[in-house]
């Protein structure tokens, strides 16, 4: 994740100390003012850095929270996947008319069972991260709210969607909430 490539056919390299260290599972967003933004979790959080139309690091900020297993004060009636230890994935950031940017992720994993003549495929989804960023890319909010899903043998991801409709926010999903 030390590359860009513009249009012009040009890669520019990114060094490293400009980047937020140990930052994984990555997803990016062109902002409506043209900067990149790319958003992933760390060691001890969540990692926000911004490049601008040149390729240029204008900011690159490590914010140091604990991601809940659960939220807050909600015990899943059957908490699917316990002993098993699920990735956290950014899946959409969402840019504001406003100039803040709302991220959504959740935990995720993806696993194969086999009776020896057939395998199914299972997509498990659990808990909705709502991260909110200020106007100068600085987290002012940070919500988890409890959701659940299984999907089987399907190659679609059943999780929630964000968009911004007569100056709200809403969230679409069709999950086992």
């Amino acid at each position: 994740y030390r590359y860009v490539t513009f249009t012009s056919g040009e890669v520019k390299y990114v060094p490293s100390e400009e980047l937020v260290a140990g930052m994984y599972n990555p997803c990016a967003a062109l902002l409506p003012d043209q900067r990149l933004m790319v958003f992933g979790v760390t060691e001890n959080g969540v990692g926000t850095v911004v490049l601008d139309a040149e390729g240029n690091v204008v900011h690159s900020e490590p914010s140091e929270l604990t991601i809940p297993n659960e939220p807050e004060n909600v015990k899943y009636e059957k908490d699917f996947n316990k002993k098993v230890k699920m990735s956290f994935k950014p899946h959409q950031i969402l840019p504001l008319q406003d100039g803040r940017v709302l991220v959504l992720a959740h935990l995720y994993l993806y696993w194969l069972v086999s009776n020896g003549r057939s395998v199914t495929s299972y997509h498990d989804h659990k808990n909705l991260y709502l991260f909110l960023f200020d106007n100068e890319m600085n987290l002012s909010e940070f919500e988890t709210r409890p959701y659940a899903s299984v999907n089987k043998s399907t190659n679609h991801e059943d999780i929630p969607i964000a968009l911004e409709w007569h100056g709200e926010t809403w969230l679409l999903f069709n999950g086992n909430v």
